[in-house]
């Protein structure tokens, strides 16, 4: 019996370019369920609210809030992974529990 496991991931980046490219990424996934992408972090809040999502892409630099103000507002956050350019954020990251930088 093949265990089959499906992937329901967020994006959040308010750089279109920047979702664009991830999500054509993550739909080539073969274990990817579905994709949500949010360029306006208040909208991704309330849907990660109310939705199981197992892995989040997170921009850093954003004008509403910081991934890192992002990450701290979730009470059960998913594996994260922060979208960035900015090594600076990295320490501060692993001590919040986010799994890689891409």
């Amino acid at each position: 019996m093949k265990l089959e496991i499906m992937l329901k991931i967020v994006v959040v980046d308010d750089e279109p370019l920047a979702l664009e490219v991830l999500d054509g990424y993550l739909k080539r996934i073969d274990n990817v369920d579905s994709v949500s992408l949010f360029a306006n972090t208040r909208e991704a809040l309330r849907f990660l609210e109310n939705q199981h999502v197992d892995v989040l892409f997170l921009d850093i630099e954003m004008p509403e809030m910081t991934g890192i103000e992002f990450l701290k507002e979730l009470k059960d956050p998913p594996l994260t992974i922060f979208t960035t350019a900015y090594r600076d954020y990295a320490f501060e990251g692993y001590e919040m529990g986010v799994i890689d930088f891409y």
